[in-house]
């Protein structure tokens, strides 16, 4: 799972990676997904995980508190993910469903 939402994240970087100003919105949710968001979910659910697995929290305490948390967090990362490519393609000079279209494609491959 890590390894799939880096390698999109790059690939999202790599294609939109330009210095303009119309990119502006796209770099900062980039860096804020890569160093504030992807780091927060990596390191709470890799520390949690280890943590159960040497029966240092409970079980209680996983199930009430760690599973939820964990699929909050992996839920925002996925979302940010999503979201970088809708404003610049929006940006594109295509009819509607040509943008609709390319969504879609980026929607697929993060699945």
């Amino acid at each position: 799972m890590v390894a799939g939402k880096l390698s999109l994240l790059f690939l999202l970087r790599r294609i939109f990676n330009t210095r303009s100003q119309a990119n502006k919105w796209f770099n900062i949710g980039w860096y804020f997904t890569f160093f504030l968001v992807f780091p927060l979910w990596f390191v709470l659910v890799y520390t949690w995980t280890g943590l159960s697995q040497h029966n240092i929290i409970s079980t209680q305490f996983t199930n009430a508190y760690v599973i939820p948390i964990d699929s909050i967090l992996t839920l925002v990362t996925d979302l940010c993910i999503l979201a970088l490519p809708v404003a610049m393609v929006n940006q594109l000079q295509l009819s509607w469903l040509k943008k609709i279209s390319i969504m879609a494609i980026f929607a697929l491959g993060s699945v």
